[in-house]
């Protein structure tokens, strides 16, 4: 992940966490934010962990044509998708040239703005 403006976090010590949580009795909504945590890795995972390049770009097309537009018009989607996958830019230009080719993904100024059908194999 790769912050694209300035931010600010916090970090708790474990102990420190597992005492407010325990003061506080958020056993419930910690376990449904571990839940939502396992569920977007354990998706992440199934998209990314033994799959070739083209069915790992197909994935984060997939996962990037589900945001918000605004948000999509803001990140390039060679980037986005060499940076998550470290699949080589070369690879990745290459398959998304075909895609635009043949009428599966329109983009405008390296951004995805819809994606027609993606085939299943390349």
């Amino acid at each position: 992940m790769v912050a694209k403006t300035p931010c600010t976090g916090f970090y708790l010590s474990t102990d420190t966490t597992r005492q407010l949580i325990q003061q506080n009795a958020l056993w419930k909504e910690a376990f449904s934010w571990l839940s939502w945590i396992n569920y977007l890795l354990a998706k992440r995972d199934m998209q990314l962990v033994g799959n070739n390049s083209y069915h790992q770009i197909r994935a984060m097309l997939l996962n990037m044509a589900e945001w918000d537009e605004t948000l999509r018009s803001k990140i390039g989607v060679m980037n986005h998708i060499q940076q998550s996958t470290r699949i080589s830019r070369s690879v990745v230009a290459e398959v998304l040239a075909a895609l635009r080719q043949g009428n599966y993904i329109n983009m405008s100024r390296g951004k995805l703005v819809s994606i027609n059908r993606l085939p299943m194999e390349y």
